[in-house]
């Protein structure tokens, strides 16, 4: 038997979506038809994060790419069926959500709309999911440093892939669009510490002022990047908290630039395993001259 009030409800299905919209570019455009495609008879609700609300999760930078409220909807409009927009603040975001009543909430990742889902939404954890509109470049564009992988037995090859695969979740925070890196630092069988490379003084740094990074070849002059490597982050944490290094193994994503390489070898920090290339100049050469171990998994 049909159950009318069911379908009723599954047709008027409402979604809304949360997000910042400084600027549209092809992620965003991606997102309206993935979302569109997999819900058809959804209607939908956008909502913009206003300057007051964002200010009190994080300071704000003025933001030469910033388009004003009025025209993102327009563009929005252009290629997405919104049935309302709405503006949060402080005073309004839960009754605004509350009359909505959606059956799911879209995080449009960025730091200030995820803080905003960690500050204000946590009642809605059930019904939030998150969508990425980052741009990346295909790792294919990215020069790397090759080396063939390191003979190991498959126990202990299954211990580094743990330990890997952590590295990777972490990478996946970084907001860089050129290479998203990852790294723990593992001591006795557990991770003390995470890290991945992330943008300064905010992770959205290269999206506002462009990436210093376009006119620079690979391999070339580390030291001028909007993002703090997720090695040498690490190995800062670990000096700010009184944590030695000694005999300790760092997980690393990609093979570490020449500036990291150099502080992994004189950290104390005994092996490290990683999984991609990079571009490097002396990196190898550093560390082993230290008395490194590095595997290749």
């Amino acid at each position: 038997m049909v159950n009318f009030g069911e379908m009723a409800n599954f047709l008027n299905k409402k979604i809304l979506v949360i997000g910042e919209f400084p600027v549209i570019h092809k992620g965003y455009i991606d997102f309206f038809n993935k979302i569109l495609k997999k819900n058809k008879s959804a209607s939908f609700y956008f909502g913009f994060l206003n300057g007051k609300i964002a200010k009190k999760i994080m300071k704000l930078e003025p933001d030469i790419r910033k388009i004003p409220i009025p025209e993102v909807k327009k563009v929005i409009a252009v290629y997405f069926p919104v049935k309302k927009f709405f503006l949060f603040n402080k005073n309004n975001y839960s009754e605004l959500i509350k009359n909505v009543g959606p059956k799911k909430i879209v995080i449009l990742k960025g730091e200030k709309s995820e803080n905003f889902a960690a500050d204000y939404l946590k009642k809605y954890q059930k019904i939030i999911q998150y969508y990425d509109i980052r741009l990346r470049w295909p790792s294919k564009k990215v020069a790397e440093f090759k080396k063939e992988k390191t003979h190991l037995l498959k126990r202990e090859l299954n211990q580094y892939k743990k330990f890997m695969k952590e590295a990777f979740k972490e990478a996946e925070n970084s907001k860089c669009w050129w290479r998203q890196v990852g790294a723990v630092l593992v001591k006795k069988r557990k991770i003390i510490l995470r890290s991945f490379n992330e943008m300064m003084p905010f992770d959205d740094e290269c999206y506002k002022i462009g990436c210093i990074r376009d006119e620079i070849p690979p391999g070339k002059f580390p030291e001028i990047c909007s993002a703090a490597h997720a090695e040498a982050t690490i190995i800062a944490t670990a000096a700010q908290k009184g944590i030695s290094l000694k005999d300790t193994t760092i997980y690393v994503t990609h093979f570490p630039c020449p500036a990291c390489a150099k502080l992994i070898a004189i950290s104390g920090i005994r092996k490290l395993v990683y999984s991609r290339g990079s571009a490097v100049f002396d990196s190898q050469r550093v560390m082993e001259g230290r008395g490194l171990e590095m595997i290749k998994i």
